[in-house]
């Protein structure tokens, strides 16, 4: 199913030092999500934008936490927050590569791992410009 709704924050625990959906607070269950990619490489392309955005979106909501291309170009990884394999797959459901039919395996497991406070926070500086020297 493919629509263009808006994903509206679940959430708001932003003023707990460790702010992300987990079963760690008993919000949410973390999920990876691998997609496999079809040989139309042009068509990803053409929707390149609209799938990033897609996925930003959901950040902003709150369910998804990360994603990005893997090595070699032929699928993608993603780390989603849900509360169940049902709700993930409805996520998935309207991004642009998925709509398109280019996402020819889809897999969704659930995943128990851990997100530190340190990591974010060394993210959010790492992206920070450098200081000005004197």
């Amino acid at each position: 199913m493919c629509s263009n709704r808006r994903f509206v924050s679940i959430r708001d625990n932003s003023h707990e030092s460790n702010a992300v959906p987990t079963t760690q607070n008993g919000l949410m269950s973390l999920w990876i999500i691998e997609y496999t990619y079809d040989k139309r490489d042009a068509l990803r392309a053409s929707l390149l934008d609209d799938h990033s955005w897609y996925l930003a979106g959901l950040a902003d909501a709150g369910a998804m936490i990360a994603f990005g291309p893997c090595e070699g170009g032929d699928g993608e990884l993603l780390i989603a927050s849900g509360s169940s394999k049902a709700h993930v797959e409805d996520l998935v459901s309207g991004d642009p590569y998925v709509c398109v039919g280019m996402v020819k395996d889809l897999r969704i497991r659930r995943w128990e791992g851990r997100l530190f406070p340190s990591w974010q926070a060394s993210r959010i500086l790492s992206e920070s410009p450098p200081a000005k020297l004197p």
